[in-house]
């Protein structure tokens, strides 16, 4: 070693010294901070977060539904009913590949259409394939066919009654 060293420990600077005041105020600030992202509020406000969060989910799957069923149309613009027997026997051998592989086909009342379909009228026509019965959707506009497909679930054509579909 040199003579001029002299092997010393490194001085190590003491913490800087916090009062009892800044204990308790930092402590206060960061439990109450701490507990306020863990926890949910509680009591009344608590109670009308968690209504309104609620009442707005209903709302809009109440929007997101509204009138699926048919009811309270205001379509002011749809034609008169039409003779749909006729339209729909004369559009089967347009529509149908094989009508005779389908059975004898019938055909149920006549309804308005929900927003989501086609057309302004629709009816089910009832065939049988495989044994099994099989549905279509007949939908219509100013005494026309404008779409003929295989029914899905909107339809409703199991629920339906039917009479025998006449010849075109």
């Amino acid at each position: 070693m040199d003579e001029g060293s002299i092997d010393r420990p490194t001085a190590r600077r003491a913490p800087a010294r916090r009062s009892i005041r800044d204990d308790m105020i930092g402590d206060r600030v960061g439990r109450h901070a701490r507990t306020a992202r863990e926890r949910p509020p509680s009591g009344v406000r608590g109670i009308l977060q968690s209504s309104i969060g609620a009442l707005a989910t209903l709302l809009a799957a109440g929007c997101s539904l509204a009138n699926l069923s048919g009811a309270g149309d205001t379509r002011n613009d749809v034609a008169p009913e039409p003779d749909y027997r006729k339209i729909v026997a004369a559009g089967i051998k347009v529509h149908l590949k094989e009508p005779a592989s389908f059975g004898p086909l019938e055909i149920s009342a006549i309804k308005r259409t929900v927003l989501t379909q086609s057309g302004d009228w629709m009816v089910c026509v009832k065939g049988v394939r495989n044994d099994r019965p099989v549905y279509f959707g007949v939908f219509m506009r100013e005494h026309a066919i404008v779409r003929f497909e295989e029914s899905v679930a909107i339809d409703r054509c199991g629920a339906e009654q039917y009479e025998p579909l006449p010849s075109p």
